[in-house]
């Protein structure tokens, strides 16, 4: 199951991975998002964070990148997974699922690409490359406009 496309993305407000102001989808009104769902036990996540981290640099002002790290304890080795992956973008931690069960999620990794009013334009499991992050990015910002 998968929010379908148009519908609102459920809000959320969830601690921030390394300590901060809290994290809130709502923050982001006004620029599209793509919400990544990871944790550091899976292998599929580890991969694709670089990849996400390219993503969020090389689009930086133009759509935000957040993660999700999801059921994961304290957050510890998502904190070192994603220095490792020289991923900076901001990670709210989701340490019993509420957000992900928002989301309908019953996999990891799976992201979520939200436009600049809040609405959900698609989904995506497993795995993400740089090149299909980039093309949902280029829907994104084209639906921005």
């Amino acid at each position: 199951a998968v929010l379908d496309a148009g519908s609102s993305a459920p809000a959320f407000s969830l601690p921030r991975l390394g300590g901060g102001a809290a994290l809130t989808l709502s923050s982001f009104l006004g620029t599209p998002v793509i919400v990544n769902f990871f944790a550091s036990w899976c292998p599929h996540c580890r991969s694709e964070l670089a990849a996400i981290g390219t993503v969020a640099a090389r689009n930086a002002g133009g759509v935000a990148v957040v993660g999700v790290d999801s059921n994961d304890g304290t957050g510890t080795p998502a904190q070192k997974l994603l220095l490792a992956a020289h991923a900076s973008y901001p990670v709210g931690v989701d340490t019993s699922a509420q957000v992900a069960a928002k989301y309908l999620l019953v996999a990891l990794p799976v992201t979520y690409f939200i436009d600049a009013h809040g609405r959900v334009v698609g989904s995506a499991f497993g795995a993400q490359t740089v090149t299909s992050l980039q093309r949902w990015v280029n829907r994104l910002t084209h639906q921005a406009s």
